[in-house]
């Protein structure tokens, strides 16, 4: 089998079983995430898919497993990490949005505590990837980069009026000032290699493996629903679907929040993990 640097698969980088193009970090952390919730609800259920949470005893066990991952990410940001700290907040992300009820648990105060300090995180980390010189927020350096901030993005945009953090407006002025000059086919072709470069991916894994791990198989082409990276992924169908980042400006990515102060925001969402 040719290595994955000969299917074109950025060095460094794999594919989640649900088709999702990660950095190896980021995959294993998400791995780790995903098999400790998968035990906590539905032995049956160990993957990412429509997780629904019935009690909120479990969602607090939830959040438990979750705070583990938000100390590793505060520890990568008070280092000035931003890779690692950017891997991190990736994995989370990609778990925290395929959670049904997460944000309904019955201890609200905990939950707005999560959300303003992931909002903190995330916008100082964006902002330091962005400071470096070169800077390191483009694909070049990140392939996950739009895939990862449209996740984020619809998340943040969802649920904008329930937290008071407003970070989905920093998060529609990257995606603006990244991507908003990319035309409708332009994104047709880059889902369309994704697609096809996990295509490459899957067949070069023995049947052995892809049924050990639950590699889900690629959409054929010809799949109306092929232009999403995976079956939870972007809403982008068409000219008349409403891009996530909406009418933003390039220049939202300076907006200031109280909330993305990370220090007060921290210290905040502090006394709410577990020890």
């Amino acid at each position: 089998m040719p290595p994955k640097a000969k299917l074109g698969i950025p060095r460094g980088y794999t594919f989640s079983n649900r088709g999702v193009l990660m950095n190896k970090k980021t995959l294993t952390r998400y791995g780790r995430l995903v098999k400790k919730i998968g035990k906590e609800f539905d032995k049956d259920n160990e993957d990412d898919e429509d997780i629904y949470f019935s009690s909120d005893y479990t969602l607090y066990t939830v959040m438990d497993i979750m705070d583990e991952t938000m100390v590793a990410i505060h520890t990568f940001v008070t280092q000035k990490d931003w890779l690692n700290a950017w891997y991190a907040l990736f994995a989370l992300s990609e778990v925290r949005t395929s959670i049904s009820g997460f944000s309904t648990c019955d201890d609200g105060e905990r939950v707005c505590a999560m959300e303003c300090a992931f909002a903190a995180l995330l916008v100082t980390t964006l902002r330091g990837l962005e400071n470096l010189r070169p800077s390191l927020l483009t694909e070049e350096k990140l392939p996950e980069l739009e895939r990862a901030l449209t996740r984020m993005g619809e998340w943040a945009n969802e649920w904008a009026d329930t937290f008071d953090c407003e970070y989905n407006t920093v998060l529609n002025g990257y995606g603006r000032k990244l991507f908003g000059n990319c035309t409708l086919e332009e994104r047709d072709r880059k889902k369309e290699e994704r697609r096809s470069l996990y295509e490459k991916f899957y067949n070069n894994m023995s049947e052995e493996e892809r049924e050990k791990k639950g590699y889900l198989p690629p959409r054929p082409a010809s799949d109306p629903d092929a232009e999403k990276e995976d079956e939870e992924g972007d809403e982008e169908k068409g000219e008349d679907s409403e891009i996530w980042y909406g009418q933003a400006d390039p220049s939202d990515t300076k907006f200031n929040h109280a909330s993305f102060q990370l220090s007060s925001s921290w210290k905040a969402y502090k006394p709410h993990i577990r020890e």
